[in-house]
């Protein structure tokens, strides 16, 4: 079973610019926290006694996170005295809603994790930094991420399918333009393959996209394109290179 972990962090009080201590996922960069281990838990007792006890809401997106979150500050004032709430994402991308009852000091390590991710995402186990040892954390967000999860692909690929047709496919030209993601030089939807000379004639009703797709999809994975990446790649460089000559001749990494 593949593993992920929610880094909890406690941030102690700093009296200079009035902040009060508190647990937290996302401490800014290069603050002065201290992430929850098993070990850390310990030592951290008497100052985590100060505060509420958190509970843990899973998503396979941040995005879900922030809904949730959206919706509960909402509906029962998240803001207020009684409890707090807090969003983060871990190393794959999965979002997690922390609710702190502040009626209900810690005591004790034993934090509720409640799992709303798709089913067969479950098989990444999710584990608090507070049940592990420091260098099992580290081993842990140490790894790299987004590696091989075409479970969680899948699942927020599920997530679009009561979407229209056109509002998918201008989905996919925008997730083009993010960094990382691939660019496709040659496309074709249901539409297109309607619009085939050889079904002329034929009741659009015969030819839903549904019915279109898994030939379309198989004619994707045979078809042979030769040189087209190649040809995609030394496109590419040449107008990065004529964009940016200095990046030309600059020496690669030593061996």
């Amino acid at each position: 079973m593949s593993r992920l972990l929610i880094p909890l962090y406690y941030r102690p009080v700093n009296l200079e610019i009035g902040v009060p201590s508190s647990v937290t996922l996302d401490p800014m960069p290069d603050e002065d926290t201290i992430l929850i281990t098993r070990e850390t838990f310990e030592g951290l007792r008497e100052e985590l006694s100060d505060h509420g006890t958190p509970r843990f809401h899973l998503f396979d997106t941040e995005a879900e996170a922030r809904a949730a979150y959206l919706a509960l500050s909402h509906e029962q004032g998240l803001n207020g005295a009684d409890r707090t709430a807090e969003v983060g994402r871990l190393r794959d991308g999965e979002g997690v809603l922390m609710l702190t009852n502040e009626d209900l000091p810690i005591q004790d390590d034993g934090f509720t994790l409640i799992d709303n991710r798709n089913g067969f995402c479950r098989r990444h186990i999710v584990f608090g930094s507070w049940g592990f040892t420091g260098p099992e954390c580290a081993e842990v967000m140490g790894a790299e991420p987004g590696l091989h999860r075409t479970d969680l692909a899948t699942a927020i690929a599920m997530k679009m399918n009561a979407m229209p047709g056109e509002l998918i496919r201008d989905v996919q030209i925008a997730l083009e333009r993010l960094p990382g993601a691939y660019a496709v030089f040659v496309a074709a939807c249901a539409e297109d393959i309607r619009r085939d000379h050889r079904l002329e004639g034929v009741d659009p009703a015969l030819l839903p996209d549904a019915l279109i797709q898994s030939f379309l999809g198989r004619a994707a994975a045979k078809v042979e394109l030769g040189d087209a990446l190649k040809e995609a790649v030394d496109s590419a460089v040449e107008r990065l290179l004529e964009a940016h000559p200095d990046l030309a001749g600059t020496d690669g990494p030593e061996i």
